[in-house]
C-alpha cells in the first residue's frame, strides 16, 4: 500500500514539473528561433521556347528571399537565380537554356532564404521546349477563295478584293501577315487574326502576286511567335475576260 502512495506522490511531482515548463520550452533546441519558410512563388506559368524553357510567377513578398533554384532532370540539374524583387504585383523570369528538342522535363521551384532554407516545392510536370520537331509541325494558314469586294463607298476602292482563309478552331495560330501590291504599285501588309475568315484588300492590283505569313504561340502565356519552317506561302489573283476572279498557285 505504501509503494502505492510513493508512486501515486511522483507520478503528482512530475505532473507539477511539467506543468511548470514553457509551452516554448522546445525553442531552447533550436537556438531560441522558429523555424520560418520563405514564400513559395504564386501564379507560376510556362511558356516554351526554341530549346529553352521560361518560368514567370509573382515572387514572394519576404524581403528575406535572396534567390530562387529551379531544378530538373531529377535534380540532376539546377539554376539559381538571384530575387530581383520581391513585389508581389510584379514578375520574375528565370530561363533555363539547352532544353533538348521536344523533350519532356519536370521541374521544381523553390524560394531560398540567405541561411539555406526552402519554400515548399512548386511542381511542373510535362514541359516541353520548342524545336525543330514543332517547327516542322506548322503551316501557313490555307486561302481558300477570292472575291470582288462591292464599290459601296469611297472606303472601298475601285479592284478591291476579299481574300478568304480557312476558320480556325485552334488558337495557337495567332495571326497571318498578307503582304501584297497597290493599283499605286506599292508594297502593302494586312494583318488578319484567328477571328476572322476574310480580309479586304483595297484598291488591290489584280494579276499581282500575294504572298503569306502566318505566326503561332506555343501557348497563351509565351511572348515568342514562330512561322513555319518553308516561309510564305503565295498565289496570284487573276481576273478573267468576264471579270470574274481566281487564285493561282505557283
Amino acid at each position: 500500500m505504501r509503494g502505492k502512495y510513493i508512486l501515486l506522490g511522483t507520478v503528482m511531482i512530475m505532473a507539477v514539473i511539467y506543468a511548470c515548463n514553457k509551452p516554448t520550452e522546445y525553442r531552447k533546441y533550436l537556438g531560441n528561433d522558429e523555424i520560418n519558410y520563405p514564400g513559395a512563388p504564386q501564379n507560376v506559368v510556362i511558356q516554351p521556347q526554341y530549346h529553352q524553357v521560361t518560368f514567370r510567377f509573382n515572387p514572394s513578398p519576404d524581403p528575406r528571399v535572396t534567390e530562387y533554384v529551379v531544378y530538373w532532370n531529377n535534380k540532376a540539374d539546377s539554376l539559381r537565380f538571384p530575387a530581383t524583387s520581391n513585389d508581389p504585383g510584379s514578375f520574375i523570369k528565370l530561363t533555363i537554356p539547352n532544353i533538348p528538342d521536344y523533350m519532356v522535363n519536370n521541374f521544381t521551384i523553390q524560394s531560398v532564404y540567405s541561411n539555406g532554407t526552402y519554400s515548399k516545392a512548386i511542381y511542373l510536370s510535362n514541359v516541353r521546349s520548342i524545336g525543330d520537331v514543332y517547327l516542322a509541325g506548322l503551316n501557313n494558314r490555307p486561302v481558300t477563295g477570292v472575291a470582288a469586294a462591292a464599290k459601296v463607298s469611297n472606303k472601298i476602292p475601285m479592284d478591291s478584293v476579299y481574300l478568304a482563309f480557312k476558320g480556325i478552331v485552334d488558337t495557337v495560330n495567332v495571326k497571318t501577315e498578307i503582304y501584297w501590291t497597290d493599283l499605286s504599285g506599292n508594297a502593302r501588309i494586312t494583318e488578319i487574326d484567328n477571328r476572322n475568315a476574310k480580309m479586304l484588300l483595297p484598291g488591290f492590283k489584280i494579276n499581282t502576286w500575294v504572298y503569306y505569313l502566318s505566326f503561332y504561340k506555343p501557348n497563351r502565356y509565351t511572348d515568342e511567335m514562330y512561322t513555319p519552317v518553308r516561309g510564305k506561302d503565295s498565289l496570284k489573283i487573276v481576273q478573267a475576260a468576264n471579270g470574274s476572279l481566281s487564285i493561282a498557285l505557283q
